[in-house]
């Protein structure tokens, strides 16, 4: 997930870029205090480290907060008191607000959408409960190619206009869940949860998903059209690079691959692994390997 500035609205003539640093030298230390500071049409960009912040809130600011770097890693939030709290809260927010390439890790909640239509992109969320939340008072949120592993819930939806696509969602209990609003959810890989997709009010439209080994890859939810039930084969399969969910180029995922002539999954802005996959390997050991 690189970063590419041309993907940012350009900035206007009143924009002004505030830098988090945990060391002292941006204009703050801490998220929050870089959110406190913009307002619409400011960005606030994140130095790599590691941000043991909860209850991070935007209210009515639309603005851009995002990682600082091309090359260095990507900043990591951390719940100070690991499985509570919630990472981001989001509220009165329109498509003008983006939150993009940020990790975050343990919490109740990753990001709790309240109300408005934020873009979320290109994050990683690991060791959340809920990775992503949508309120009934939300508008039209757009999801887009976000990593989420290791979840109760990857996705809760409850209203709003959600566009959901191109996601990886991996290793958890239930990975699309819907109690109302009307969800269009396109090219996601759901992989190795206990429920695929479940609905249990309002809409959603599935198309061109790949899902394998779910212990049931619906509940209450209408397969969609050009859903695909074969192995994704990620780059753990026969080598680390480009990385652990990195598709390889014998991926069924990939457009040339598959009957939708669509690019499916979070991770598929480079060509991908090569090689041959290994016979064996147990999933805890994989996992193992690219902890910390």
């Amino acid at each position: 997930m690189l970063l590419c500035f041309m993907l940012f609205p350009a900035a206007g003539a009143r924009a002004v870029i505030y830098t988090v640093n945990p060391d002292g030298t941006g204009h703050s230390t801490t998220i929050q205090g870089g959110i406190d500071l913009a307002v619409s049409g400011d960005r606030v960009y994140i130095v790599s480290g590691t941000y043991y912040e909860s209850g991070i809130t935007v209210d009515g600011k639309d603005i851009i907060v995002a990682y600082a770097s091309a090359t260095a890693p990507a900043p990591i939030v951390k719940s100070p008191a690991p499985g509570s709290g919630t990472a981001f809260i989001l509220r009165n927010v329109t498509s003008s607000f983006w939150l993009f390439y940020v990790n975050i890790e343990g919490f109740e909640t990753g990001v709790s959408i309240e109300s408005g239509s934020p873009l979320i992109t290109d994050c990683s969320l690991k060791d959340n409960a809920t990775g992503i939340y949508v309120g009934a008072g939300s508008s039209s949120p757009s999801l887009s190619r976000n990593v989420i592993e290791n979840f109760t819930t990857a996705v809760a939806i409850e209203g709003g206009a959600v566009s959901l696509r191109n996601h990886t969602i991996v290793e958890g209990g239930t990975g699309i869940s819907v109690s109302g609003g009307t969800v269009d959810a396109p090219r996601n890989i759901i992989y190795r949860c206990l429920t695929g997709a479940h609905c249990a009010g309002g809409s959603l439209a599935l198309s061109c998903n790949d899902l394998w080994e779910n212990t049931a890859d619906y509940s209450g939810c209408v397969p969609g059209t050009g859903d695909i039930y074969q192995m994704p084969r990620f780059c753990y399969e026969a080598t680390t690079l480009p990385g652990l969910y990195y598709l390889h180029v014998d991926s069924p995922c990939w457009a040339a691959n598959n009957p939708c002539g669509a690019n499916i999954g979070a991770l598929t802005n480079v060509a991908g692994c090569s090689g041959t996959a290994a016979s064996e390997a147990s999933w805890g050991s994989i996992k193992g390997i690219f902890r910390e």
